[in-house]
Formats: structure tokens, C-alpha cells, sequence
């Protein structure tokens, strides 16, 4: 554990400049004061808007900070060059469509579940389970498809390897998360959102009790994590790396905490801290398995501790 933290400040270090860092830290505080001060996703971005509106509100969405933040991770640096090329903007609006087609793939789960004719009950659970494949496979294929075509030469699929994973430390640092998990679990605002099954749906889901239902919907629940580690830290970071540099981290952090947006705003804002210390892991290790793990354990804890407490209401 203390090699590991001696590693991420020694890599934290190496990556400081304080221009980015500060110009990215205003950008993070205009950004949150626009979504949580004036309501801006959920007035302006909403679910039930007809797919082609949205998808290109989301491609703004997202594609606006990101481009920011890159301007701002490259400027009076070596990669400034790349602004003035093809690439720049090919890699650019390929990170931005895979968010904006991962949102508007959200209405592809109640259109597979739908014609099976379930209950409400039903089929929200199917629902709940379908939505994070389709969260893994529109994050993950893409990329992998990017990969296939343009970077085979890499020697492993964007950190998806072994090598440089030691279990230890992260179970360590899942460990020290606990007691921040239960204090949360007690809040009003934690419960209004977690867990993503509550226990009244998981007993008339109709696949045994609401344990089990419970479970089964965190098997798929921890799915959509390798998805996610795959696209921010995977490809954002150790895909990039070789064309940004450094550059690749603050732009990730930026782009992975507005992608919390509609979340409470504590959990969007310790999502900065968490892409920050998963991308550093991810520079640090070229692998990915330490992110999918903390990732995975945190928003497992978080849902096991939010459905103990309505057990036990």
C-alpha cells in the first residue's frame, strides 16, 4: 500500500503544472455551478426527448468541456501542434460520439424488455439489468473496434492486462472506503438515489426473493464498470497518451465528472478525485484491473449498505 501511494505522488508530481490544473479547476466550478446551480441537465437534457434532439444537445454536452479542457492541457505545450490537424479533431469527435450515442443507446433497453409482455414490476427489473450491458457494449465496442482498426500495434487492449496489478493495495483502499460508504448510507440524499434497486422491486421482480433478485442485478450492475474503465482510463487516458501525452488526464477528469451529472452533487464531485487517482493508477501501472476493481467495490458497497437500510426500516 505505501508503494502504491508513493507511486501515485510521484506520478501526480510528474504530471503538476499549475496553469491546467487551475484553468481546469475553473472550468470544473462553472461547469458544476451551471448543472447543479441552474438545473441545466435536467431541464435542458431530459429522457423523453425525441432521440436526434437529444443526441446532438449531448454532443455539445459533452463535446464543449472536453475541447475546452484539452485547450487548456495543451496549451504552450509541445501537443498544441495537434489543434491544427485532422487527428486532433478525428479523436475528439470520436470521445464525444461514443458519450452521446452511449446516452441515446439508454432507450434500447425498454424497447428489448417491452414486447416480453412482463408486469411493471418485471420489467423494470429486466430493465435495470439490460441497461448496464448496454452501458458496457456501447463504451467497450466502440473502443474496441478503434483499437482493432488503428492501434493493434499497442501491446495489450488499453490496459486490460495483469501486468502491474498487485491485489493487495486496492483491497486496502476499498477498506478505507467503508466507513465513508455507511456514514453515506444514512444520509437522505445517498437513499433518494441508492440503491438502484430498491428492495419492494426486487421482491415482485418473480426470480426468488429479494436477495436474490437483488444480486442478480448487481452481477450486471458490475458489468457496466469494465465498460466504463475501458473507455475513461483505457482508451482517454492510455490510448491517447501517445498523441497528448499528459495532456490525456485533466480533459478525462473533466469529461468523466460532468458524465456524473444527474447524480447527487457529492458523488459528482468526489468523481473528480476518483478519475484523478484512476488515471494516475492507469499512467502509473499501463493497467486498467486496479480501476475496475475500486470501481466496481465502491458502487457495489454503496448499493449493498443503501438496500440494508430499507431491509432494516
Amino acid at each position: 500500500m505505501r508503494e502504491l501511494v508513493r507511486q501515485l505522488k510521484q506520478t501526480a508530481a510528474e504530471e503538476w503544472r499549475p496553469g491546467p490544473y487551475l484553468g481546469a479547476a475553473l472550468l470544473l466550478a462553472i461547469l458544476f455551478w451551471i448543472n447543479y446551480g441552474l438545473g441545466f441537465k435536467t431541464s435542458v437534457l431530459r429522457v423523453g426527448r425525441p432521440v436526434g434532439p437529444n443526441t446532438l444537445f449531448y454532443l455539445a454536452f459533452y463535446g464543449i468541456p472536453y475541447l475546452a479542457a484539452l485547450v487548456l492541457a495543451t496549451w504552450r505545450t509541445d501537443q498544441a501542434r495537434l489543434w491544427h490537424t485532422r487527428r486532433f479533431w478525428l479523436l475528439v469527435g470520436f470521445v464525444v460520439v461514443v458519450l452521446a450515442a452511449n446516452r441515446a443507446a439508454l432507450r434500447l433497453p425498454r424497447l428489448l424488455v417491452d414486447p416480453a409482455g412482463l408486469n411493471a414490476y418485471e420489467a423494470y427489473f429486466w430493465q435495470r439489468c439490460v441497461v448496464n450491458l448496454v452501458r458496457l457494449v456501447s463504451l467497450a465496442g466502440p473502443v474496441w473496434l478503434f483499437w482493432k482498426i488503428f492501434q493493434r500495434d499497442l501491446p495489450h487492449f488499453y490496459g486490460v492486462r495483469r501486468e502491474g496489478f498487485h491485489l493487495r493495495p486496492y483491497l486496502w483502499m476499498l477498506a478505507l472506503m467503508v466507513p465513508a460508504i455507511v456514514w453515506a448510507s444514512f444520509q437522505p440524499g445517498f437513499l433518494s438515489v441508492y440503491p438502484l434497486l430498491r428492495p419492494e422491486a426486487a421482491a415482485r421482480a418473480h426470480v426468488g426473493p429479494a436477495t436474490v433478485a437483488f444480486g442478480l442485478h448487481e452481477i450486471f450492475y458490475a458489468l457496466r464498470f469494465i465498460g466504463v474503465e475501458i473507455f475513461f482510463r483505457g482508451f482517454m487516458v492510455l490510448g491517447l497518451v501517445r498523441w497528448f501525452g499528459s495532456s490525456t488526464l485533466l480533459p478525462m477528469v473533466v469529461l468523466y465528472a460532468i458524465w456524473h451529472f444527474g447524480k447527487p452533487f457529492p458523488e459528482a464531485l468526489g468523481s473528480i478525485f476518483g478519475a484523478y487517482v484512476l488515471g494516475l493508477l492507469a499512467l502509473r501501472t499501463r493497467s486498467i484491473f486496479g480501476g475496475i476493481l475500486i470501481h466496481m467495490g465502491i458502487a457495489l458497497l454503496m448499493d449493498l449498505a443503501a438496500f440494508l437500510q430499507y431491509q432494516v426500516r
